[in-house]
């Protein structure tokens, strides 16, 4: 089977505009142990002269470990597509029409280069070629990455008959929004889309909603 795996897009959480989660989110914070520390001698109050006083909430660590990473995911998981459809999360800077056509036209650069004689990737035009997108979100790009796709077909080398795009994120919220949009069924049900739940940080393999494919 022919893989590829695009991410296409890293979202800004949008802390600032988080209206009614404040609170939520405060709570999660103070969920988590504090580690205090100070450059002073345990003095209470700072007067002129005095050394700052600084919190450490946490010490350096891998990003996907870090409290800001659980406090995201739990942002997206209650938040579902409303992150993006309630304008809290920015997201046109990557979700539009021009972006996905040019992502579009990187992957014909690719296919075109995959048959070229001196190639290390083979593709088999007989075989799916699978375009994994890690954390879809709302979806919007995935079905501006589709139509670009269709429109192109006729230019491409590799048949769009067999290009499987698969849309993976860590929520069940947005994957259940993705199942019943009205503007993917057509995709879903041609087999050119599919999805499944996926965790990139502990996960190993996607599980295809549609077509059962591990």
């Amino acid at each position: 089977k022919n893989m590829l795996v695009d991410v296409p897009e890293a979202e800004a959480v949008g802390i600032s505009r988080v209206q009614g989660d404040v609170q939520d989110l405060t709570k999660l914070v103070n969920d988590f142990s504090l580690e205090s520390t100070t450059t002073t001698d345990k003095k209470d109050k700072l007067t002129d002269g005095q050394a700052e006083v600084r919190t450490v909430l946490e010490d350096f660590t891998k990003c996907s470990h870090s409290h800001l990473w659980k406090l995201m995911m739990s942002f997206y998981d209650r938040k579902g597509p409303d992150s993006w459809s309630q304008g809290i999360v920015p997201h046109f800077i990557t979700c539009n029409t021009y972006i996905a056509k040019s992502y579009a036209q990187i992957l014909h650069g690719f296919i075109r280069d995959c048959y070229r004689p001196n190639s290390k990737i083979k593709l088999v035009d007989t075989e799916p070629l699978y375009i994994i997108e890690l954390g879809a979100g709302s979806g919007k790009f995935s079905y501006f990455m589709l139509k670009a796709l269709e429109e192109m077909q006729d230019v491409c080398d590799f048949p769009f008959s067999n290009m499987k795009f698969i849309m993976t994120d860590f929520t069940e919220a947005n994957f259940k929004f993705w199942q019943n949009h009205s503007a993917l069924k057509r995709y879903f049900e041609s087999g050119h889309l599919d999805a499944g739940i996926f965790n990139a940080v502990t996960d190993t393999s996607i599980t295809l909603w549609k077509s059962g494919v591990v």
